[in-house]
């Protein structure tokens, strides 16, 4: 109790295979569990290939909406199961006199599609899947300086967890952060910043590229040259693509600058691409798709298996 520690509570849950346990199931009995939103856009023509390939790969459609609302119903039964185990640890910390001395943060790797826009899992960048919870408590020592219950609009990353609480525990040395990404959360209760742009990449189908300052966000699919722009203050839902709209043209173009700027291997270099973004034109053969996927995915509801790349 004496000696300085950190702890490292890692739950696998909520994730598939949702199997929460049964109490918490129902818990939610007789509860109305909101369907998913799906936009316009994801279920048209004007939707990005890759959906379409995502939801070929891993039988998305072949859910039924008594299926998917059962899915939702188990994940939020996991989260209250976890609400109730962490209560535990922190009982466990009061019980040895740790609590009024130890920083506590609260967060996630991904979060979790659950049937929004006619997608599971993670591994995307709409909102359900990537932006996940940072919840940090400070000891009562901490309260002068920072007020409780503050709250910072500003986008931060994972990265920032390494100088945040290192910061706070007075171990952050000149010359830690070199060659990092990352920033002190902190920093922005007392003083936000006016613009943080954060990015994101995945390499899925050619690429899926991501930027956010938390009002603006801008998707790009390289498969083939989607666009999508999103003004998360009147559509957090990410229901109404701006892209393409002409009232919008001057934010999308900055947006592409952006990303063009952080993303060199996204420069096209063909000079074909009106948009100066490389585009793969990629056409999808529903055959080869479910031919990457020997394992027979369950939807979202089987563990492991493996799949080769398109």
């Amino acid at each position: 109790q004496r000696a300085p520690f950190f702890m490292w509570t890692s739950f696998e849950a909520p994730h598939p295979p949702f199997d929460p346990p049964e109490t918490a199931v129902r818990l939610y009995d007789g509860t109305s569990i909101p369907a998913p939103v799906i936009a316009e856009w994801a279920a048209n023509e004007h939707s990005p290939v890759w959906l379409a390939y995502t939801r070929m790969l891993y039988n998305l459609d072949l859910l039924d909406p008594e299926t998917i609302q059962t899915i939702r119903k188990h994940y939020y039964a996991q989260i209250t199961h976890i609400d109730y185990e962490l209560g535990r640890l922190f009982g466990s910390l009061r019980d040895r006199g740790l609590w009024d001395n130890t920083i506590i943060v609260f967060t996630s790797d991904h979060g979790e599609m659950l049937g929004d826009h006619g997608l599971f899992h993670k591994s995307c960048f709409y909102d359900p899947s990537s932006r996940v919870p940072f919840i940090l408590r400070l000891p009562e020592r901490y309260q002068e300086q920072y007020e409780p219950g503050s709250t910072v609009q500003t986008p931060i990353t994972l990265a920032d967890l390494y100088p945040t609480l290192l910061t706070l525990a007075g171990a952050l040395n000149e010359g830690d952060m070199a060659g990092r990404d990352g920033m002190n959360v902190l920093n922005l209760l007392n003083d936000e910043q006016s613009e943080r742009w954060v990015f994101g990449y995945r390499n899925d189908l050619h690429g899926l590229y991501m930027t956010t300052n938390g009002r603006w966000k801008y998707l790009y699919y390289a498969a083939d040259g989607r666009e999508q722009l999103f003004d998360l203050a009147h559509d957090p839902d990410e229901c109404n693509n701006l892209a393409g709209e002409p009232a919008h043209n001057e934010r999308l173009a900055d947006c592409r600058a952006i990303v063009l700027k952080q993303f060199n291997s996204l420069v096209d270099e063909t000079g074909s691409s009106p948009l100066g973004m490389r585009v793969e034109n990629v056409q999808l053969e529903e055959s080869r798709i479910q031919a990457m996927n020997p394992m027979a995915w369950w939807g979202p509801i089987r563990y492991g298996g493996q799949r080769r790349k398109l």
